[in-house]
């Protein structure tokens, strides 16, 4: 059971990284201006912090398994969705949902990490080895759509 929690921390890092780092020049292929880029990544990164909130009260209410394994099907339903968009509205649709999914697990997976007795520091150190591989692995893929059905994949 420990090592599900060091699993699900490594995918879902490294599905977030291979997701989000090309964003910004997906909004300008799409001819954002730079505003516009910002307010993108700024949406995404707020619904994440309100997901967060949220869905960490729910797990503490509601339980944290459940929560862990809605938000991980919701952001491999989402992050896979994003091939779908094709100009700056969809984009920032699809990053808000991106968030609000990504959002939705972590604190319950960290919790129920330290609740168990799991390594928290190997916890940690997974996770950021998710995201450094999630970086390499974007930047080796060809086509955006690769990147979103990757870390579709990966969330599942």
């Amino acid at each position: 059971m420990r090592n599900a929690f060091f699993i699900i921390q490594f995918f879902s890092n490294f599905g977030l990284t291979l997701s989000t780092l090309f964003i910004p020049l997906l909004a300008e292929e799409l001819k954002a201006s730079r505003v516009e880029i910002g307010l993108i990544v700024t949406a995404y990164n707020a619904s994440i912090f309100l997901s967060s909130y949220i869905f960490g009260r729910i797990s503490d209410l509601y339980g944290k398994k459940p929560v862990i394994t809605i938000g991980l099907l919701a952001a491999s339903f989402v992050f896979g969705a994003q091939i779908l968009i094709h100009d700056i509205h969809s984009l920032l649709f699809f990053r808000i949902m991106a968030g609000l999914a990504a959002g939705a697990f972590p604190a319950a997976l960290t919790t129920l990490a330290f609740e168990t007795g799991s390594s928290l520091g190997m916890y940690a150190a997974l996770g950021s080895l998710g995201w450094a591989l999630g970086g390499i692995a974007a930047g080796l893929l060809k086509s955006y759509e690769a990147l979103f059905l990757g870390s579709s994949t990966v969330f599942l």
